[in-house]
């Protein structure tokens, strides 16, 4: 230590600071109350000398302090010496070293003087601090969304199946709509058709009505000639010379009184047609009598259990009917549409001349079995000819219609 006073020059009247230093000799101290938000205290920093000034890495060079390299701000404060100062540095002589001297200024060192401080909070633990108060929240509200999101689930699921139950009604409710348009589109389709068949054969009827009225005609001119023929040729005498009848009428061309031969031809129909009538009137008394009734409907069950036992694939009964061959349950032979009445098929099938151990019902019952649409059209149809097929059909469906009719009423 003296080698260094004796050997020190005047320009050494300051300390020489290294700015290379390894420390920071202007460290500010360390402040064992923290407080996070208590503001930057400021500090009062003094000159270096070379007592104050460590020479010696303190503390040791395994325990290393992480402080800021001073900057060049930090001479900025620095003042030089006064002149008074400014005077050579000289040890006092030994003689002196007994008297008082002035006590050297102290000077707060951080280095020489260790103090015990508290731990202060590190930027790791200041961020996991931040981090759990950060993920803190998200945690708590973890259950929150998660039932949020089963409720969201479970709406969702509900409303599919409301959805799914809507397109399931609307798809039954079009197809039971779509099967009813079919069904009204059949019934009106079966409805036209029978309209047709009906028309069919009522022109049928017609037309056969139609030749037959052309077949009387030509019946009954035949007849009027026949009349004609075998009537006296030989006129009166006296109207033939006066050229006038007896009435006082010209005659024709030939010699011949027109008016009284129209008269004539007159009475002659007119007496044909009331034997004809008084012929019919004979043939239904004599069919409404008890033996007429219980024969007709003896033949009209054996008919009817000869129809509807034969095979249809025959080929000998095959195309063997027709509409007069046909037993319909009316009294004689039906000769058109005209004679399958509700009143004729009834006064028939209900006559108290026959089957007296069946109540109606049983007999409308036991018809219905015979003339019913479906087994009719099976049994009977395909074995009738091509140009009557259409006309017997129209008449199964007339009784059909008429025996429902009268089962209902019975059964009321």
């Amino acid at each position: 230590m003296d080698d260094f006073a004796q050997e020190s020059t005047p320009d050494q009247k300051m300390a020489f600071v290294d700015p290379h230093s390894r420390y920071n000799p202007y460290m500010p101290p360390i402040s064992t109350n923290y407080t996070r938000l208590k503001p930057k205290s400021s500090y009062n920093y003094v000159a270096a000398t070379p007592t104050t000034t460590p020479t010696t890495a303190y503390p040791p060079s395994t325990y290393h302090y992480h402080y800021r390299p001073a900057s060049s701000a930090s001479f900025t404060s620095f003042t030089p010496a006064s002149v008074a100062e400014q005077i050579p540095f000289s040890r006092p002589p030994a003689s002196t070293s007994s008297q008082v001297s002035d006590p050297p200024r102290q000077y707060s060192n951080p280095h020489k003087n260790p103090t015990i401080c508290t731990q202060l909070p590190s930027a790791e633990a200041y961020s996991s601090t931040k981090e759990d108060d950060l993920y803190a929240s998200p945690r708590a509200q973890k259950p929150q969304q998660d039932s949020g999101a089963q409720a969201r689930r479970a709406r969702l699921i509900a409303e599919k199946n409301a959805t799914l139950k809507r397109m399931e009604e609307r798809q039954l409710k079009a197809q039971s709509q779509c099967w009813f348009e079919d069904s009204q589109r059949l019934a009106a389709e079966e409805a036209h058709k029978q309209e047709e068949e009906c028309y069919r054969a009522e022109e049928k009827r017609r037309q056969m009505e139609q030749s037959k009225a052309e077949e009387r005609k030509t019946h009954a001119g035949r007849q009027e000639r026949r009349y004609g023929r075998e009537r006296p040729q030989t006129p009166d005498t006296s109207s033939w010379t006066s050229g006038k009848s007896h009435d006082g009428r010209f005659k024709d061309d030939r010699g011949f009184d027109s008016g009284s031969e129209y008269s004539r031809n007159e009475n002659r129909s007119r007496e044909s047609d009331k034997a004809r009538e008084r012929i019919d009137r004979n043939q239904t008394h004599r069919a409404n009598s008890p033996s007429s009734v219980a024969d007709a409907w003896a033949a009209y069950e054996k008919a009817c259990t000869e129809l509807m036992g034969a095979n249809s694939s025959d080929d000998k009964t095959k195309s063997s009917l027709n509409f007069y061959t046909i037993p319909w349950p009316v009294f004689g032979q039906a000769k058109s549409f005209h004679d399958l009445t509700s009143q004729s098929i009834a006064s028939f099938i209900l006559s108290p001349h026959h089957s007296q151990g069946k109540t109606p019902r049983a007999r409308l019952r036991a018809a219905i079995l015979i003339w019913h649409p479906d087994k009719f059209a099976q049994k009977v149809l395909p074995r009738v000819t091509d140009s009557h097929r259409l006309a017997v059909s129209a008449g199964s469906d007339i009784i059909a219609r008429v025996l429902t009719e009268l089962i209902s009423t019975h059964g009321n």
